[in-house]
């Protein structure tokens, strides 16, 4: 732990603590660890699984229990790690793992979304409008701060991620990938970030761009989690979520074809990799076009030669 509290973030430390309290420490912690056996750590992820833990929640507390037997074999502690005889989580038979891919909304249900956000407060309307614009994440909206928003350039620095853990309360850190970056923003954008800012200032003065009500305070990063389920429930969009905004905005920026790989890759804050593997299925269709391009330039050629 405290190699995770100094090489991490600290939601992540947190994380890890709470797995530790809620699961490991329970089952395994009046026993010394060079008794603890395989059959003893899979039986924790296995009862995980048994109460009808989602596959994530059980991953998450198998990467607490690598590390913590990785660093104890690291540190002699122990002869040999027990980890390595137990399986790796599998989903449960009756649950099924979507990717990331299919967690995003289609051009036109996106296009349902911004035209009901009319209808909502002007805050929240600015909030949903940049998260599909940008496809960034809720903590790194949540931190964002005016200073970030150049208006005659019409781009916006992702600099911040706001966070929020018990111990620490709200606080402000840098995005998941340590990395600076600029997106910009569309004409409609940000005609409803000008007004929000307007109805801001006659309430409070901030340097938040999105805050409490009334307060100049900003807002809680968990906020629009509970904003937008109450928003789906009030305009029939199943499991609204921020982070759907972000995989659409992915799904779009792929299977549109018009952006290259690396350039979406940067726009999220992801590596090209990354974005791959998380989105294989919406270059399915780019492959095709790929393939027919190739296709389509044989045939041109063949028929100039004919």
């Amino acid at each position: 732990m405290p190699k995770i509290a100094v090489d991490c973030a600290e939601n992540t430390r947190a994380s890890y603590q709470t797995n530790l309290d809620k699961w490991i420490i329970p089952a395994v912690g009046d026993l010394k660890m060079k008794d603890i056996t395989p059959a003893d750590l899979q039986g924790i992820l296995d009862g995980m699984k048994a109460q009808g833990k989602a596959h994530g929640t059980v991953q998450k507390v198998h990467v607490v229990l690598s590390s913590l037997f990785k660093t104890a074999k690291k540190a002699k502690v122990i002869q040999t790690n027990p980890m390595l005889d137990v399986d790796k989580p599998d989903p449960r038979p009756d649950e099924v793992i979507k990717n990331e891919a299919e967690l995003a909304l289609s051009a036109g249900e996106l296009s349902y979304v911004l035209d009901c956000i009319s209808k909502e407060p002007l805050k929240w309307q600015a909030f949903i409008a940049l998260a599909a614009d940008t496809g960034a994440r809720r903590g790194e909206l949540c931190g964002l701060l005016w200073k970030d928003v150049d208006w005659k350039s019409g781009m916006v620095r992702i600099e911040g991620n706001l966070q929020y853990t018990k111990a620490k309360g709200v606080y402000r850190t840098i995005p998941k990938t340590k990395k600076v970056r600029e997106v910009d923003l569309g004409p409609d954008a940000l005609t409803i970030l000008r007004a929000w800012r307007t109805e801001q200032s006659e309430k409070c003065i901030s340097q938040w761009v999105f805050t409490q009500e009334n307060s100049p305070e900003p807002m809680f990063p968990q906020s629009p989690t509970r904003y937008f389920r109450k928003f789906g429930e009030r305009y029939d969009i199943p499991n609204f979520h921020p982070h759907i905004l972000r995989h659409t905005s992915a799904s779009l920026a792929l299977t549109s074809g018009a952006a290259d790989i690396k350039s979406i890759a940067d726009r999220l804050g992801h590596s090209e990799a990354v974005l791959l593997k998380k989105y294989a299925h919406s270059t399915d269709e780019s492959r095709r076009r790929a393939g027919q391009a190739v296709r389509d330039a044989a045939r041109d050629a063949a028929k100039k030669h004919a």
